[in-house]
């Protein structure tokens, strides 16, 4: 079997504000086994946006997506997101 491991870190810069198109990152990711996101918004709307690259990566690859969400590292209300 394949032996590498894909790693992707992406600073997406403010995940969750309008205009993030989650299906694109999905195709972008597919490649990836573990995918680390920089400058995730502390607001629902990051966690929706990063819900929703989940959902784009399982429809396109069939495989079960896990996701998390850091605390927030800062006094900012960025966090680190993990796929």
């Amino acid at each position: 079997g394949d032996k590498n491991l894909n790693v992707v870190s992406w600073n997406v810069k403010h995940l969750g504000r309008k205009g993030f198109d989650a299906t694109q990152a999905g195709r972008l990711l597919t490649a990836a086994d573990i995918v680390t996101l920089q400058e995730v918004n502390g607001n629902p709307n990051g966690m929706k946006a990063l819900d929703k690259i989940a959902s784009e990566l399982h429809r396109l690859t069939g495989e079960r997506i896990c996701k998390g969400l850091s605390e927030k590292p800062s006094q900012s209300s960025e966090r680190y997101a993990y796929l």
